[in-house]
């Protein structure tokens, strides 16, 4: 990435249902430093823990997260949003309807 920028430099509406969605889902599943980079993926200095997750596709996509990426028992349909990278563990549980690995981490 050649250039970062905190999520919230990114935002420049705060109205705008789109920033709120995924300030929530930070908020409540990224535990560490969130930055996006200039084609709109965010990478994560920490974990991103998703758990009971109700919509069927994530409302932001990851490119790299330093720690662990786990999803539990959650509605995602696929994991076309899931960081390339990551540098933890990569668990998903209790997904019922994920039934391709496609777009899982290569790293």
């Amino acid at each position: 990435m050649k250039y970062l920028k905190s999520f919230n430099e990114d935002i420049t509406n705060i109205e705008d249902e789109s920033y709120i969605l995924k300030k929530k889902f930070i908020d409540k599943y990224v535990h560490g430093v969130c930055n996006v980079d200039n084609l709109g993926r965010y990478s994560v200095d920490g974990d991103v823990i998703i758990n009971n997750y109700k919509n069927s596709t994530l409302p932001i996509e990851f490119s790299n997260v330093s720690g662990s990426f786990h999803i539990t028992s959650s509605d995602i349909y696929d994991l076309s949003e899931c960081p390339t990278h990551v540098g933890g563990d990569f668990y998903i549980f209790k997904c019922e309807y994920i039934n391709s690995l496609k777009g899982c981490p290569t790293h």
